[in-house]
């Protein structure tokens, strides 16, 4: 019985080596389009870790309000990141009334700046044992730019959607 676990611990090793050796390349990414804490100055360093206890002023306000008693006196942070996607198209059909004809290619947008801007104020000076705070903070967005295909006559698109968490 001693023998088998450590035949099945080298076997497990050795199986985790050979995925390893056949993977050549990681990527990652936020999830999905919704960035909710995963590209804030503190908690994107954490995958958006930060529900329990907020590392940072803009991540508090943003997904636990009630976190906000951690942070004393004034605050004020501004913050940003950079999030790139690559958008392979293959438009197969032509749409006349745009002058758009098939074409197949990758986007040139090089991806999308996130802000992240957050103030709270500790109001115990008042008497009150309260903390409030405002953010705008960037929830979603990409972009896409097909204009140096002729096919394409120039389509290109941008989304940036901000959002107040009072």
């Amino acid at each position: 019985m001693r023998l088998a676990l450590p035949a099945l611990l080298r076997s497990a090793l050795i199986g985790l080596a050979a995925c390893v050796s056949v993977v050549s390349t990681a990527y990652g990414q936020s999830f999905g389009v919704e960035l909710r804490n995963t590209m804030k100055p503190a908690s994107g360093g954490m995958a958006g870790t930060s529900i329990a206890n907020p590392q940072d002023l803009i991540s508090s306000i943003n997904a636990n309000p009630g976190t906000l008693t951690n942070f004393h006196g004034t605050q004020f942070l501004v913050g940003g990141a950079f999030a790139g996607s690559t958008f392979n198209l293959a438009q197969t059909g032509d749409i006349p009334l745009l002058g758009v004809s098939s074409f197949s290619a990758k986007s040139g947008t090089p991806g999308a700046a996130i802000p992240s801007i957050a103030v709270s104020q500790e109001l115990s000076a008042y008497g009150l044992p309260v903390t409030v705070g405002i953010g705008v903070v960037g929830a979603a967005g990409a972009g896409t730019s097909f204009i140096k295909q002729p096919q394409s006559n120039g389509t290109s698109t941008y989304l940036s959607l901000l959002e107040f968490a009072p």
